[in-house]
């Protein structure tokens, strides 16, 4: 099932953008995630919490270490050939801290570690703006969507091609960028 998690989930906050953040997006397959998993949008607006941990309901009262109210975003699975090295990260943002931010901030930290048996992937990062930016399948608007950036994540660019002329407000541009991770194109415009 890890080897066939979805790119994004109906879930109670992200239901159509990427959530490939993480593990696959700072490795090179294989790996075996459990689809990227946050707890952005969620309020308790009360003092105990209960979730469900290993199938069984647990509560949590304020104060009792455990800070289930600022957002969380989470990337967990193994990496490399036979499953070499388990990865798990989990992070706490601010209060207010935009979906996109935390997603970038959740790769800069996976990128930084020293896992045995992965390899990175291949490109320059660089951060984009926008809301919901499309990756399409190649170079122009017609073609098939593939995913669905979050606003202002950071993205791998492989290289850039030629394609349809977009504009946006004031922007105009005929070049759009390939990122590997997703095997597609977004137009220049949303590149910063």
């Amino acid at each position: 099932m890890l080897r066939s998690s979805d790119d994004s989930a109906a879930d109670f906050y992200w239901t159509q953008d990427d959530q490939r953040f993480g593990i696959p997006a700072s490795f090179q397959q294989p790996w075996a995630v459990k689809q990227g998993w946050s707890g952005f949008g969620v309020s308790s607006g009360c003092a105990d919490t209960t979730a469900s941990v290993a199938g069984r309901r647990v509560t949590t009262a304020s104060g009792a270490g455990v800070d289930l109210a600022r957002p969380a975003l989470h990337t967990t699975g193994s990496v490399g050939a036979g499953d070499r090295s388990i990865v798990a990260v989990f992070t706490l943002h601010p209060q207010g801290t935009p979906f996109g931010a935390a997603y970038s901030a959740i790769d800069t930290l996976v990128r930084s570690l020293n896992v045995p048996g992965a390899v990175p992937r291949s490109g320059s990062w660089y951060g984009t703006w926008g809301s919901h930016v499309q990756a399409r399948a190649d170079t122009t608007t017609s073609s098939r969507a593939l995913t669905r950036l979050p606003a202002g994540v950071d993205a791998l660019i492989g290289c850039q091609k030629q394609g349809e002329e977009v504009t946006d407000g004031q922007y105009t541009n005929d070049w759009w960028a390939y990122l590997p991770l997703y095997g597609g194109y977004i137009t220049n415009i949303y590149v910063n």
